[in-house]
């Protein structure tokens, strides 16, 4: 097969596929002792406490951003307010960066924590199932709307020339029923 060049993504994802023995498949047992409503109500109680968690960080967010923007617009323009100003906004920028990161870490984890709970309630794939559907309506609405778009665009330049027509004909009446001054 050296005639046929594949993407290295998939001459990868083949090469994994193909060097995966059986004595690397493992079995897990799931402990009896937990009851399966005992993990969801643990899940949601972990979801509601990282909500909390995403709400704070955000208004610790904005709250950075606030600091970075007073900080740059501050009205001094000495040297050494305008070197303070320059540290501060610096520091500023530094930890709305990792509010940032850490807001982008949260959300993350609340996914794969809503798809896990999901899963345990059997709610996965009719959600999948919503959203696709939301998406391919979505994108119908919006080729339809920019079909609707095209189409009246065509439709202006079809109408143009008649348009142009009847008030060509028009000065010509009014031109000769003497209504418009003579140039």
């Amino acid at each position: 097969m050296s005639f046929l060049k594949l993407p290295s993504p998939i001459v990868a994802l083949l090469n994994r596929i193909s060097n995966r023995s059986i004595s690397t498949l493992t079995i897990s047992k799931i402990n009896s002792a937990e009851s399966p409503q005992q993990s969801i109500t643990e899940l949601r109680d972990h979801l509601v406490r990282l909500d909390q968690q995403i709400t704070e960080t955000q208004q610790n967010l904005i709250a950075a951003q606030a600091v970075s923007i007073r900080a740059q617009f501050s009205g001094n323009n000495g040297f050494l307010s305008n070197f303070k100003s320059r540290k501060h906004f610096s520091d500023a920028q530094q930890s709305a960066q990792w509010h940032l990161t850490y807001l982008q870490q949260l959300i993350k984890k609340r996914f794969r924590l809503t798809n896990k709970l999901d899963r345990l309630t059997g709610q996965l794939w009719p959600k999948r199932l919503r959203l696709l559907f939301s998406l391919i309506c979505f994108i119908l609405i919006g080729l339809a709307g920019i079909g609707l778009l095209f189409m009246s665009l065509i439709a202006a330049i079809y109408v143009l020339p008649i348009f142009g027509l009847m008030f060509y004909l028009y000065y010509i009446i009014k031109k000769r029923t003497g209504n418009l001054p003579m140039r």
